[in-house]
């Protein structure tokens, strides 16, 4: 966490996410989540988000998944609800 926090001081275009919170127990997790989420609504960035958990992309409005041995993407759209 702290490591995110002192990246986001030089106000990035673009947040490079890979498993950033894989480690923490769910409560971390949630507000780890909901601080990305603002932080990313109230600057106008954009995200690229690796993760194994459904639930961090929730509020995606695009999804690139990678299936398991298929040698192909599959890209889903959302909208923000």
């Amino acid at each position: 966490r702290i490591s995110l926090i002192r990246n986001l001081q030089f106000m990035p275009k673009v947040l490079l996410l890979d498993e950033i919170t894989s480690a923490l127990d769910e409560s971390n997790k949630h507000n780890v989540n909901e601080m990305i989420h603002r932080y990313v609504r109230e600057q106008n960035i954009a995200v690229l988000w690796v993760t194994h958990d459904k639930d961090e992309i929730n509020h995606a409005d695009k999804v690139i998944t990678l299936q398991p041995h298929a040698g192909e993407m599959q890209e889903a759209r959302y909208e923000l609800a």
